[in-house]
């Protein structure tokens, strides 16, 4: 149904799919390479579970966010400002 309603919005909507990385294979699993990566309801993810996807999830993110700039002609590029200090 999520993939049905991204697919039908006129906004750019896209759905990650965690299940590949939580659920190898297709099949639900507690543990993976023996880390427990779900809270004990078995359905929402820990801050195990977190720290594991989560490389691959900013990952996405940062993909989309790059072709989103790109595709309305903002620059990707970032510029820090040397010996700046936050004012308090």
């Amino acid at each position: 149904m999520l993939r049905r309603v991204a697919a039908e919005a006129e906004s750019g909507v896209v759905v990650e799919d965690l299940n590949a990385h939580l659920d190898p294979g297709g099949h639900f699993v507690q543990y993976i390479n023996g880390v427990n990566v779900r809270y004990a309801d078995g359905i929402h993810v820990d801050p195990a579970g977190a720290k594991l996807v989560a490389p691959w999830l900013l990952t996405q993110v940062a993909q989309l966010g790059t072709v989103n700039r790109a595709a309305q002609g903002t620059s990707t590029t970032t510029t820090a400002t040397s010996g700046a200090s936050p004012s308090s």
